[in-house]
């Protein structure tokens, strides 16, 4: 069925540019305006744009209609998948009342309104309405409407026709016409309700000030603060609502990339047409835009703008219009002294530089010979000579396209699926040794192989461009044949007859022409398309450029795709070298030399150095922290199958040592080994001189942990040079949410242990879209995170996001904390933090924090290969994989339903696009459930991870006012911690330190002062209750070695004992020695080793301030040395008070004190 969705967002409209009947605010609800067709079967309204291009048929109706001469009509089947179909926004109010009308007619299955609040997100069950065939009378019209408030921050309405999964009908067909939006607080419509409109309908002409919501021409005097709007996220928009950047989407970069939502009025104009629609922008360091503090961009033919150099720090705003228009509302940013910067380029002298001739793609006419010379010198011929013998078994190959293959209209998932992976098969079998062959034959010489080049995509010109190797059959199948011509046209230029190249030249312009229209605004719109950016876009840019300056269209088509590329790209991460969404996808070998070959092509034809965009600089750590050596990559996103990282690996790692000077990415290449076996590896091999790279430093002085906010992901690594002994623990809360490859897994974590996946992102990707990828392995229920009364995340989702709200990493204690409230739409989720504390070597900690709005269960999933162990009573959960061994302890609460099942809720399918439903063994799936409903809901899990022998500790739940602990003992170490149930600081006192903290932590290790334990166990079993006793006694006279974790602190205090020969400060009613102060707020890991003649005191803190901080630490004796991140460094010491006097930097420090 279809449903209409109504999507309260945060950003103002642009003006429609079309007059509305009275009290109407929705211009193109009458569907009377100019129509585009986007495929075959679908045409798209005016002021619609569609996300999906798997209608079945988006059309104009003349008949049926409501009203006017046209109607829409949509008609979609369940083989076809997910549809949606968004209207252009409509400015809301704060306070006031509004109600959508709508007129429906509907045939077969039926349509669901609804409302969803993007601001949030939020779903509002109330603003919700079903209508299904039996409800309607056949064939005839019928009206509804829905009343409601805008949510506070909402500030923008917007409208999508989705089709729903409930009552899934073989096909289901609906009418929609006449929608109105009116609201009823404004003059003339408060006092009566709305009525059905009458035949006439929506009027068309100029729309008023009001229906746009467009600024005036002239900047306010108002200040840049105000202009900023509050309490709203920074999110990825998947589809451009608001321009960026601003206070919801700040510069991570300088320059920063502008954009801005396409003018409705032209949302029909694609391709060649969206170029001729031009904007200006403006940015501005003064509210009131004045000439001399305002830079002007005018005549821009897209809707984005990359400046070419890096602006001035400060704060601006800045602004947009359709060339002639009104300007739109400011928008605030900053530029910061603190932001990377990128690559800087001039436009003008990057297309004088492009070659008149052939080559272009990696090396020009100059070059080929040097390259050619490198490759067949020294050792590189033997690695030349190796990948010769490899190519030459394709001369003479029997091809799969060599006949063109009828195209099927599917009439199930399953057709459309495997017609679409044997079209990518076939072009793959057909095109792909393309590129090997024809460079080979510029670094041999060896005809044979260009022959057999040109062979293959002279079978390629005979194929259907709108047949079975279409983009819109298989949109890689396409690239492919778009590349591999691209290659033999440029490469073998002077070997090609004068009709080889008219032919080879025509088949790539109707390839390109067609990305050109889909791509073009689209893509501009709509950056976060996986595929795009994985191969279409770059392989379009290929195609271009070897055409360049001999096709017409070939100019307007490299130079948009250039200015996308240098726009946006890479697309799946920012500036901390991060990757969105699926780990394996884009950090895979193929795609990241991709990533490079693109980088590589770009500079070699136009001198734009690509490398310089920070994302390449920071890329090294993602790979080496996301794909350990030796070790399991991360699990998180769509992965077929589990792998260690690849020898491919090995040339853009020791690329990235070369350009950077980098030693660790040099570790990691020489880690993985060095022998090409792909196409993109050997192009890089001849391309890369490989002198001069720097020696390699062991991975193990990198941090153990270290966090990606910009994907939203943080990895643990105890051991990542030896991945026999290393446990990953790895979280997300990403706040590009579940969008593509990605999951609906926000707050998520999973476990790889000594070469196991001991905790389990389950599920399978078999065929992207299936039941079973749909149903479950996307889906929140199939992750280690939580779920609210059975509720979980939307899947395919960038508004589902999450956050890395906080991350320190210390010598014992790591932490880090997810934020993914905004990820629960239909589940009524205020808060929803989880605190992640890693104490090493082996513990766990993790500590949620659920608030909602009523009353509600809660669910706490857990996932592995194997069958778990589950004590319910005690609350252990016991996980064995080979060596590797988790003991999970459930301390809070202390009750409520634990069971697994083997069981997937949507199975894999009977028949999968790939292999046997038997090649897909069971997995096992916890379930923990709240013991009773609530709107605030606390869990504390403790997870105890072992090699060869697993360890059933010893531990006593903890709680005061205010927070919930553990205490535990272990082989290792003695601990307890404790989490704030508020998330605010509040009094703890552990193992003799208090604090007031959002977490804190104490690790005694041996040779610590215990002292006898004379509280008293509530408790049975290895659970000893809740431990409300003290600790006394004497110091022990062996060495004492204790470490200190508080976040969101400004105090410590140790009780006192005669380990701390100091004096005690209990002016703040706290009894005990004062170990540490500082004037505002930090997270701490402080660590003491006492013995009879030594002192070290070792402080690693981090703090957000906009000056230095005062810090005192506890050292009762005047210390010989101080040093700060490693170099000396002054202090005062306080005799009296026995304290280390301080003025740190802002930022994340490390201080050591010793007594020599």
């Amino acid at each position: 069925m279809i449903m209409l969705t109504l999507a309260l967002l945060t950003a103002a409209a642009i003006g429609s540019g079309m007059a509305l009947a009275a009290g109407n605010l929705f211009a193109y609800g009458d569907f009377e305006g100019p129509w585009r067709q986007i495929n075959a079967k679908a045409n798209v309204p005016q002021g619609w744009t569609p996300r999906t291009n798997n209608y079945d048929l988006i059309a104009r109706s003349t008949d049926p209609k409501y009203a006017g001469t046209a109607a829409l009509h949509l008609v979609t089947s369940a083989k076809s998948g997910a549809q949606v179909l968004n209207s252009v926004g409509v400015p809301v109010r704060q306070g006031a009342v509004y109600v959508v009308g709508y007129w429906v007619y509907v045939t077969d299955g039926g349509i669901r309104m609804s409302v969803v609040d993007n601001t949030e997100p939020r779903f509002y069950p109330k603003f919700n309405k079903h209508h299904f065939a039996e409800d309607f009378k056949p064939g005839e019209w019928q009206y509804h409407e829905i009343e409601f408030v805008p949510p506070e921050g909402c500030r923008e309405l917007r409208l999508s026709l989705v089709q729903s999964t409930e009552r899934v009908v073989e096909r289901t067909e609906a009418y929609i016409d006449s929608i109105v939006i009116r609201d009823m607080t404004a003059a003339g419509e408060s006092d009566q309700a709305a009525e059905a409109p009458g035949e006439t309908g929506a009027t068309t002409g100029a729309a008023t000030d009001a229906a746009t919501g467009a600024a005036t021409g002239a900047a306010t005097d108002t200040a840049i603060d105000a202009a900023r709007p509050s309490a709203i996220p920074t999110i990825y928009q998947e589809v451009l609502r608001r321009g960026e950047p601003s206070d919801w989407k700040p510069a991570n970069q300088n320059p920063p990339t502008f954009r801005w939502p396409m003018d409705p009025a032209h949302a029909a104009a694609t391709g060649s047409l969206a170029g001729r629609i031009t904007y200006e922008i403006q940015y501005s360091t003064d509210p009131a835009f004045t000439a001399a503090a305002t830079v002007t961009i005018s005549g821009l033919d897209r809707t984005f703008y990359r400046p070419p150099e890096p602006l001035p720090s400060g704060e601006y705003l800045w602004r947009y219009r359709v060339s002639g228009g009104a300007w739109s509302e400011p928008l605030p940013f900053s530029i910061s002294t603190q932001l990377p910067t990128g690559f800087t380029y001039n436009w003008e002298e990057a297309l004088r530089r492009l070659p008149a001739g052939h080559p272009r793609i990696w090396v020009r006419p100059e070059t080929v010979a040097s390259v050619a010379q490198r490759a067949r010198a020294g050792l590189n011929r033997l690695m030349l000579t190796q990948w010769k013998a490899l190519a030459l078994k394709y001369v003479g190959e029997k091809l799969a396209l060599e006949n063109d293959k009828d195209r099927i209209l599917p009439t199930s998932y399953n057709q459309r699926i495997q017609q679409s992976q044997a079209a990518l098969a076939d072009a793959e079998q057909t095109m792909t040794p393309v590129g090997e062959l024809t460079f080979l034959y510029l670094l041999t010489g060896d005809e044979l192989l260009a022959k057999e080049a040109i062979r293959r995509v002279l079978v390629a010109v005979k194929l259907d461009p709108d047949g079975y190797t279409s983009l819109n059959v298989n949109d890689y199948a396409n690239a492919e044949i778009v590349r591999g011509a691209a290659f033999v046209y440029d490469h073998l230029y002077d070997l090609l007859s004068p009709e080889e190249k008219e032919a080879i030249a025509a088949m790539l312009s109707a390839r390109l022409s067609r990305i050109y229209d889909a791509y073009r605004p689209l893509r501009e719109q709509e950056v976060y398309h996986s595929h795009t950016w994985q191969h279409i876009l770059i392989d379009f840019l290929m195609g271009a450029l070897v055409l360049y300056g001999e096709v017409p269209e070939a100019d307007e088509w490299f130079e948009w795709s250039l200015h996308m590329v240098l726009a946006f790209y890479p697309w799946w991460g920012s500036v901390d070298g991060s990757s969105g969404g699926s780990v394996a996808y884009a950090m895979g070998p193929s795609f990241l030399h991709y990533s490079h070959l693109t980088a590589e092509m770009i500079k070699t034809a136009t001198g734009i150095d690509m490398m310089d965009h920070p994302w390449f600089a920071a890329n090294p750590y993602f790979v080496i922290y996301s794909h350990p050596p030796g070790g399991l990559r991360s699990q998180f996103g769509d992965w077929r199958v589990q792998a260690r990282p690849s020898n491919q690996l090995y040339l853009p790692m020791l690329r990235y040592a070369l350009r950077y000077g980098n030693p660790y990415a040099r570790a990691y290449a020489d880690a993985v080994g060095a022998r090409p076996n792909i196409f993109e590896s050997y192009v890089l091999y001849f391309l890369t001189d490989q002198a001069g790279a720097p020696a390699a430093r062991p991975l193990a002085e990198l941090p153990k942990t270290r966090a990606f906010p910009d994907a939203g992901m943080v990895f643990m690594h105890s051991d990542i040079e030896n991945a026999k002994n290393n446990v990953m623990f790895e979280f997300r809360s990403s706040p590009l949410g579940s969008f593509g490859h990605g999951h609906a897994d926000q707050n998520s974590f999973n476990i790889n242990a000594f070469g196991e996946m001991l905790v389990l992102d389950s599920g399978y990707y078999i065929g992207y879209g299936d039941t079973h990828h749909y149903g479950w392995t996307v889906t929140t229920q199939a992750h280690n995170t939580i779920l609210v009364d059975g509720q979980g995340q939307p899947s395919r989702n960038m508004d589902a996001y999450g956050q890395i709200t906080a991350f320190f990493t210390g010598r014992r204690h790591h932490y880090t904390v997810g934020s993914a409230a905004t990820a629960y739409d239909q589940a009524p989720v205020e808060r929803f933090l989880r605190r992640v504390l890693w104490v090493e070597p082996n513990v766990y900690l993790i500590f949620d924090q659920v608030d909602t709005s009523v009353p509600t269960h809660t669910q706490w999933l857990l996932h592995s290969l194997e069958k778990m162990d589950i004590d319910p009573e005690q609350r252990w959960i016991k996980v064995n994989k080979g060596q590797a061994h988790l003991s999970a302890h459930l301390a809070y609460p202390t009750a409520g339903h634990i069971g697994q099942t083997s069981a997937f809720a949507v199975p894999v399918p009977v028949a999968p696009v790939s292999g046997t439903a038997a090649d897909y063994r069971d997995q096992w799936h916890l379930t923990a459930q709240s013991p009773e409903k609530s709107t605030a809901h606390r869990w504390l899990a403790a997870l105890f991870v072992d090699k060869d022998t697993p360890q059933t500790p010893s531990v006593a739940r903890l709680a005061g006012a205010g927070w919930y602990g553990l205490e535990w003992e272990t082989a290792q170490h003695r601990a307890a911690a404790g989490f704030s149930s508020a998330g605010t600081p509040v009094t703890m006192t552990l193992k003799n330190i208090t604090a007031k903290a959002e977490v804190l932590s104490v690790v005694e290790t041996a040779g610590a002062a215990a002292g006898t334990d004379t509280g008293t166990d509530t408790g049975t079993g290895t659970v000893a209750g809740t431990d409300t006793g003290t600790d006394t006694g004497t110091a022990a006279a062996t060495p004492s070695a204790w470490s200190v974790f508080a976040a969101g602190s400004t105090e410590v205090y140790r009780l006192d004992d005669s380990t701390f020969k100091s004096r005690s400060h209990g002016d703040q009613g706290t009894p005990g020695t004062r170990i540490f102060f500082s004037g505002t707020p930090v997270n701490i890991e402080m660590a003491v080793e006492v013995s009879d003649n030594s002192r070290q005191v070792h402080l690693n803190y981090q703090a957000e301030s906009d000056g230095e901080i005062n810090v005192r630490i506890w050292y009762p004796e005047r210390p010989g040395l101080v040093h700060l991140d490693g170099e000396e460094t002054g202090f005062t010491w306080d005799a009296e008070a026995g304290e280390v006097l301080l003025l740190l930097p802002a930022g994340e420090h490390a201080v050591d004190i010793r007594i020599h």
